[in-house]
């Protein structure tokens, strides 16, 4: 056995390469190289092709793999077959005999909690829940079992031979220790496994895999060499700084007859204390990190006494070579570690090479978040990959990301890194590598949701993001116009949830019926097509009876009017596919055997689902993988149980999880992936993202019933999270060769607050705060503002400048304005050319404005809303309405927009006030046919008070017509007295729904055409007389004046119709109006800031001048000219058939949007 030891990983593999060519291998055989990760595996394979020139004849796999393959080179190829007690056999084996274990003494307990559990789960209402527990309590068996056979064979050994203990060591039967009285359940239950498995596939010779391992030692040591010549020549173990102690005795057992290569990446050349064993005299960061490793090497040693002892072979122990002088103060930490180098010895050595901590190779980043951590790295990585010219740049594919928790990342990680199109000169090429998430995503999402469909809400998002799915579109033949138009068409026919009333029935809420389902939108869609607007006032819909249901009354439907055309086969489409849905849901409600459950599933994926790219094929084959292994294990366990739809979903998710194991781990570009993969692995920059409290070192959680958690019987080579993560922290900071980069949220959004970083983190700035002194270590640390258009990334300063050109053009105009001579500074190497901000207009005319009454109407509306819209072209978009998931309980927001909508087209002037109480009935027909109305009771109120008030609205228009007066419907978003109808104080009033009117009715008072102007608001009637011929064209021209200075100012005037009557208010009052105003209003809220900040006192002064000096007239008209009636608001008042009864329009709170 040859033992390698060197501290960096490329030096240890160029020292194997060498020893391959100095001793090359036999003609057609090949080298076989174990690794401890698939990320180390393509490390190894790429950098050998890169320095050797060519990779061929090596075969590299895991030590797992390497351990099956040995098994049946070993004992034949019945070895290699899967026993019952395997970690993935396992819990159907015990599902299958359930019977017959539960009944044993020892397991009575965990049965009874079995029980229980499943009786609490369907006594909440979790059916499927309660139908898990017993799967998953059989996988949490298996689970434990598959740990002991790799970590403690010698106890399940003891157990199988009814000796119930846990013996402290593997080589001696005593000392023993008892088990703990809860957990004797695993000795019994082990117990009688090997007794079954008497009787399984291998017989009674092998009964579980730590017997096929015990086996196949036992040949090894005994075969005489050269006996087995299907043995690899020679075995390379490289990279791995742990092992179970299983594999170690293979590898022992196989250097009887092959050369075995240990390629240890020690770090450290001597020996060290780890900081568990007693106070350290070396390196700090080597002793509190390096346990692992120092137990790896103590295994080995053992393995080495042992041989030297039993059969007079040693190891060859190669030394490392001397290692280089450092350049950087990385490179000096490091070469601290790799000497177990005291801090005093370190810091002498830094002032003796002239090493700063500054040179850039190591740096801390604060940020407030994470977004703003990938953002501040996706800067950083433009710097250095651009900052120069030279060949020896480094290159996207030269840097690692480690996070602790990609889920935590990979939605900010792909939001930055994927905004920018591989043209954009900011685009870096990236990948993420071992994401586990990638199963809530893409084909394996909508795998779990089919697996889980009969439980589902199926929501109307749920059906749009079908849509959206390009493995759908291609499978049904959608072009991007049917996407549009399928979502168009989703949203028009009034889809919430649930597939069908059968489908809700199933849920428990069959009381629903069928309006708003996937149904009754796809009978609506059809409709459309085959009859067009078949709804109006003289024809009732069509209200066809085969898909009610006994729990509710038939559902009339309107038809979907924009489905026309050859546009309207894609909604024929639409429709088969829920159909589909609807038979596997019906199908998948009941329980089924395992191979009837693949088949069916497999049928339903081809028929709903075609793989768009290379990508998809992939995800697609990965859940048909899952599948093939799902039923492997369920035949190779005897289990042929029909099982519910959970179970499958379970095993399929658990198969998938196992297979992503195989997947890629390393990219092109950037690579981001947790500290596990890529452990050791050298790159020249490496950076860690979310190093928080609490979020690394991992927490730990030990499994319950895991006897090896017990401190009094752990083992060198145990897994422990605890020293695993400390080892990861060890290898990131020495696999780093130019950088290292340190990110956590360090900073609070809110309050700018200090929050610590992670408990290693703070040791590594500890010790190197001793090496340099803690200015230096400032020095390297960066806080970083919380937006990345701050102005101190276009100044010059201590941050760097951001590549995010976007934010140059205002923020060049602003820096501009504060530096000498007005120009703005220079922007980073990729950014855009800065401009100044737009000049200051002279004022407009009034003459112009008189030409354009709508414009004016605007900037009375709002005058900020308006400076924004109109001078810098930016439409506030409105805050995003929720998805119309849920039926509504009431009408309001959307839902009340579109239901008056519908009651406006239905108002005709010709109708009486008779008539109006009877064209309401259809009106109600037509709205319940839309699905704009609640479901049940709370659709029937909405229903009566809407009436009521549309009634009220119609008898006031016929009124008004009769007396040859002019009406316009417009639909008003607010109640014109506020919260309080009986309040007479003008100042409470909504004066904005107003202000637009009264201009109009003054622009016609100047040119002496006045008019009166009678205004029904849903709380009130309000009736304005119009001033004279000299005070309009004094308003006129106070206003037009006004707004001509302010549509050329640079900035807005602090002025709105809705704070009018808040300006003469108390102070109290008026903070709280300003306040409230900030909330609902993007562009006061970027125009100024709240009451109480100083940097906005300016804003809040000049508010009772700028509103005197545009709403004055609009403000002395309300005092003089306007009478306000408030209406009484009764209980009864929406069925009743007095115009003035009841308010026209809802309460405020349940109001949409003006429209």
């Amino acid at each position: 056995m040859l033992w390698l030891q060197e501290p960096a990983l490329e030096d240890l593999a160029r020292t194997v390469w060498a020893w391959w060519a100095r001793y090359p291998a036999a003609p057609l055989e090949d080298e076989v190289v174990l690794v401890p990760s698939n990320g180390m595996a393509e490390w190894f394979k790429a950098e050998a092709a890169r320095t050797q020139g060519v990779l061929a004849a090596c075969r590299v796999e895991l030590p797992a793999r390497f351990a099956w393959r040995l098994l049946r080179l070993v004992l034949g190829p019945e070895a290699s077959r899967a026993t019952r007690t395997d970690k993935a056999l396992l819990p159907w084996s015990l599902a299958a005999r359930v019977a017959q274990w539960s009944a044993l003494p020892a397991l009575q307990e965990p049965w009874a909690a079995i029980q229980a559990r499943h009786a609490e789960s369907a006594q909440a209402g979790t059916p499927a829940e309660s139908s898990l527990e017993l799967l998953r309590w059989c996988a949490h068996a298996a689970d434990l079992f598959d740990q002991y056979q790799w970590f403690r064979p010698d106890w399940l050994k003891d157990w199988a031979q009814g000796r119930h203990e846990l013996r402290l060591s593997a080589h001696a039967p005593a000392p023993a220790l008892a088990i703990p009285q809860p957990q004797r359940w695993q000795a019994a239950l082990w117990q009688w496994l090997m007794e079954q498995e008497q009787t399984g596939p291998l017989g009674p010779k092998w009964p579980s895999r730590a017997a096929l391992h015990e086996a196949c030692i036992q040949r090894l040591r005994q075969a005489p060499v050269g006996s087995l010549p299907q043995l690899p020549g020679r075995l390379l173990l490289f990279g791995s700084t742990a092992l179970p102690p299983a594999v170690l005795e293979l590898l022992e057992a196989v250097s009887r007859h092959a050369l075995v290569i240990l390629a240890v990446p020690s770090p450290c050349q001597v020996m060290w204390t780890p900081l568990s064993e007693g106070p350290h005299v070396g390196q700090p960061l080597l002793s509190a990190w390096g346990q692992q490793a120092r137990d790896f090497i103590g295994q080995v040693q053992a393995f080495e006494e042992r041989l030297g002892h039993s059969e007079q072979r040693s190891i060859t122990h190669i030394e490392p070579a001397e290692p280089t002088p450092a350049q950087s103060a990385l490179g000096l930490l490091q070469t601290s570690i790799h000497s177990n180098q005291s801090i005093t010895e370190t810091a002498l050595m830094a002032r003796q090479q002239g090493l700063h901590l500054n040179d850039g190779s190591i740096r801390f980043v604060r940020a407030h978040t994470a977004l703003r951590e990938v953002e501040i790295l996706h800067d950083d990585l433009l710097h250095r990959l651009t900052a120069s010219n030279t060949g020896d740049r480094p290159q996207a594919r030269d840097v690692v990301v480690m996070v602790p928790d990609l889920r935590t990342h990979a939605a900010a990680i792909k939001a930055v890194f994927g905004a920018y199109s591989e043209h954009d000169p900011r685009h870096i090429p990236w990948g993420i590598a071992d994401q586990q998430a990638q199963a809530d995503c893409g084909l394996p999402a909508w795998a779990d949701w089919l697996l889980s469909l009969p439980r589902q809400r199926c929501t109307a998002s749920d059906l749009k993001r079908l849509v959206d799915e390009p493995a759908v579109r291609r499978k049904w033949g959608w072009d991007e116009d049917d996407r549009r138009a399928l979502q168009s068409w989703v949203d028009d026919s009034g889809i919430r949830w649930g597939i069908s009333a059968a489908h809700r029935t199933a849920l428990g809420l069959g009381a629903a019926g069928e309006a708003m389902t996937w149904q009754f939108g796809i009978d609506r869609m059809l409709a459309g097509y085959a009859m067009g607007r078949a709804l109006d006032e003289n024809h009732g819909p069509w209200a066809p009876g085969d898909h009610d249901t006994p729990e509710a009354p038939p559902v009339p439907w309107a038809p979907v009017e924009s489905v026309r055309g050859l546009a309207a086969a894609a909604a024929g489409q639409l429709a088969a596919l829920v159909r589909r849905l609807e038979t596997w849901r019906l199908w998948a409600s009941h329980p089924h055997e395992p191979e009837a459950w693949v088949q069916a599933f497999r049928a339903v994926w081809s028929d709903l689902f075609q793989p768009a790219d290379a990508a998809q094929e992939r995800e697609s084959q990965a859940v048909d993988d899952a599948l093939a292994a799902w039923i492997r294990h369920t035949q190779a366990a005897d289990f042929t149980s029909p099982v519910d739809l959970e179970w499958v979903r379970w095993a399929v998710q658990e198969a998938h999880s196992q297979g992503n194991a195989a997947s890629r781990f390393r990219s092109s570009g950037v690579t981001f992936c947790t500290l596990m993969p890529l452990r050791a692995v050298p790159f020249r920059i490496v950076c860690l993202l979310g190093m928080d409290e609490g979020q690394y070192p991992r927490p730990s959680r030990p499994r319950p019933g895991d006897l090896m958690a017990d401190p009094a019987v752990s083992r060198p080579g145990d897994r422990s999270r605890h020293i695993e993560d400390r080892q990861l922290m060890l290898d990131a900071l020495l696999s780093a060769r130019e950088q290292l980069v340190v990110s956590w949220v360090g900073q609070q959004a809110v309050d700018q607050q200090h929050r610590p970083p992670s408990v290693l983190v703070g040791h590594l700035r500890d010790t190197l705060a001793a090496i340099w002194g803690s200015e230096s270590l400032q020095s390297v640390t960066v806080d970083h503002p919380l937006q990345p258009f701050n102005p101190a990334y276009f100044q010059h300063g201590p941050l760097p400048a951001t590549h995010a050109y976007e934010w140059q053009v205002p923020s060049a105009h602003m820096t501009a304005m504060g530096t000498p001579g007005g120009q703005p500074h220079p922007g980073p190497a990729h950014g855009a050319q800065a401009h100044a901000g737009p000049a200051i207009h002279a004022p407009v005319q009034p003459h112009s404005l008189l030409e354009d009454p709508s414009r004016v109407m605007r900037w009375l509306r709002c005058p900020v809303t308006a400076f924004w819209e109109e001078r810098l072209g930016l439409r506030w978009p409105r805050a995003p309405s929720a998805p119309a998931d849920d039926e509504p309980l009431s009408l309001s927001g959307l839902s009340a927009w579109s239901a008056w909508q519908e009651a406006l087209q239905g108002l005709d002037v010709r109708v009486s006030v008779t008539g109006a109480a009877d064209a309401a009935k259809p009106l109600w027909t037509r709205l319940q046919s839309k699905g704009l109305l609640p479901l049940g009771a709370p659709g029937r109120w909405a229903a009566q008070e809407l009436l009521g008030r549309w009634r009220a609205l119609a008898g006031h228009r016929q009124s008004a017509v009769s007396q040859g007066l002019d009406t316009r419907v417009v639909f008003s978003p607010s109640p014109f007295a506020g919260a309080d109808p009986w309040k007479e104080d003008p100042k409470a009033w909504r004066l904005d729904q107003l202000v637009q009117a009264w201009w109009l009715q003054t622009l016609a008072a100047a040119q002496g055409e006045g008019f009166v102007l009678q205004t029904l608001a849903p709380d009130a009637t309000a009736v304005g007389m119009p001033s004279d011929v000299a005070q309009a064209e004094q308003d006129v021209s106070q206003v037009l004046d006004t707004l001509g200075r302010w549509m050329a100012a640079d900035s807005p005037a602090a002025a709105t119709a809705r704070l009018l009557g808040a300006v003469g208010l108390s102070n109290t009052d008026r903070r709280d109006a300003w306040d409230r105003e900030r909330t609902r209003n993007p562009a006061w809220q970027r125009s100024f800031g709240a009451w109480d900040e100083l940097d906005d006192q300016v804003g809040a002064n000049e508010w009772p001048a700028a509103t005197e000096a545009l709403y004055g007239p609009f403000w002395r008209w309300c005092q003089t000219k306007l009478q306000l009636t408030p209406l009484e608001l009764r209980p009864n008042a929406a069925a009743g058939h007095s115009p003035l009864a009841s308010p026209l329009m809802p309460p405020e709170h349940t109001r949409p949007n003006k429209a």
